[in-house]
């Protein structure tokens, strides 16, 4: 979202829609409010300009991204385009990701062409 001509589709499995801070990750944001809202995608969706970009959401219905993800695919407004890959059941691990692969990467195609032909083939 904050580069749309070097990355104009992109797929996030149970994602996140901002970086998590603990212990580890320390001040990511350097304490700067703004910077930090920048960072947060459901943020820009809200507060900036829709990037030209196509997002393939993957969750479930027992994730806690679910919620999440259903807020930031109301929020989306053109020229963004969201799809949305919610099963009854996953998780955030690597057996649900690995069912999700093949969908995900036929998407990725179809998006990517897509996009191809819009800028004129580049």
């Amino acid at each position: 979202m904050t580069n749309p001509a070097q990355a104009g589709a992109a797929a996030g499995l149970s994602a996140d829609y901002f970086a998590r801070q603990d212990g580890k990750t320390g001040d990511l944001y350097a304490g700067s409010k703004a910077y930090r809202n920048e960072q947060d995608l459901t943020w820009r969706l809200e507060h900036m300009p829709a990037p030209p970009v196509s997002l393939l959401l993957g969750t479930s219905k027992n994730e806690d991204n679910y919620g999440p993800s259903l807020k930031f695919a109301q929020k989306a407004k053109p020229p963004v385009r969201v799809g949305k890959l919610v099963r009854d059941e996953g998780g955030h691990n690597f057996q649900t990701w690995r069912e999700e692969y093949p969908v995900v990467l036929k998407w990725l195609d179809k998006e990517l062409k897509e996009q191809a032909t819009r800028n004129g083939g580049q």
